[in-house]
């Protein structure tokens, strides 16, 4: 069985061929396991924009699940500042080119959790929505459903905001606390570098330099951003070192809330991955059966 750094390799291997071989706009739909009988998963990137962390989630779903992901077309060169709904309507546009009829089922870590609730939002034919630690700041939530930006921002960041929290005591401690709403390049750098090191990633320089714009621009997008309600099943997968209030804030309109072992990186990480696909499988299945 490849490792998941052999993976993670490979699969960036395969968005560089890509890259070279095509010369118009790259579809941002990444096939991580494209052959299943089942309805296709859609995972969307987290803040640094790479689906690569999803690689061996999608091989531990089950031989009969497709996966694809959602990747940030900014990694490919020109990344660029927008609000997250108009990612979340890009990729809408994508995926409703492959797939133009039936419900689609959607998923994101962190940051892609936010932008997955979204196209949700827009789509309306949804049928269910995973967030894997999205956590929101708070008073973010949105009961008028319009996934509008906050009034002056978001406000209370510093309260492990969304996707931007970690261990308070390992990689990414205080990515939350650190950032402020608006997110100033030196708050963005150092996140990035706990972001990197948290997920245990090894960049070139030439690497690090084209990645973090795309990073800021998806946490400015972000901090921007608040949440709506939506008819989909929403269903939170979270870390078993989430605080009390970052829960609370999802008990008024998430189905299901469950806690994985691991923090927000290693949930993705060996042990803990194994869980994480257990109860992503969970979900899937009981929505199937509906």
């Amino acid at each position: 069985m490849s490792t998941l750094a052999e993976k993670r390799r490979a699969l960036l291997l395969l968005r560089l061929q890509q890259k070279q071989a095509v010369e118009q706009d790259v579809s941002p739909v990444v096939p991580l396991k494209p052959t299943g009988t089942r309805p296709a998963l859609l995972l969307v990137h987290a803040a640094g924009g790479s689906v690569a962390p999803y690689a061996a989630l999608a091989g531990l779903l089950g031989d009969d699940q497709p996966v694809f992901g959602l990747e940030d077309p900014g990694l490919n060169g020109g990344a660029a500042e927008r609000k997250l709904p108009e990612i979340a309507a890009e990729y809408l546009a994508a995926v409703r080119a492959v797939q133009p009829e039936g419900p689609l089922y959607l998923g994101g870590w962190s940051v892609g959790g936010a932008v997955a609730l979204e196209m949700a939002r827009q789509d309306q034919d949804v049928a269910l929505v995973v967030a894997l630690d999205t956590a929101f700041v708070d008073a973010s939530i949105d009961s008028e459903g319009d996934g509008e930006v906050c009034p002056g921002g978001a406000s209370g960041v510093g309260a492990r905001g969304a996707c931007l929290h970690g261990d308070e005591d390992g990689p990414g401690a205080g990515f939350g606390a650190d950032v402020g709403a608006h997110g100033d390049d030196d708050e963005l750098r150092a996140a990035f570098a706990a972001d990197i090191a948290g997920m245990g990633a090894e960049l070139s320089e030439a690497e690090l330099a084209e990645r973090f714009p795309v990073f800021a621009a998806n946490v400015r997008a972000f901090l921007a951003y608040h949440p709506s309600h939506v008819d989909a099943r929403v269903v939170l997968l979270c870390a078993e070192d989430s605080e009390p209030a970052y829960l609370d804030r999802w008990r008024a309109y998430s189905d299901e809330i469950h806690v994985v072992p691991g923090n927000h990186y290693t949930i993705l990480q060996p042990p803990n991955i194994e869980a994480l696909a257990q109860a992503l499988r969970t979900s899937l299945s009981e929505v199937s059966k509906r």
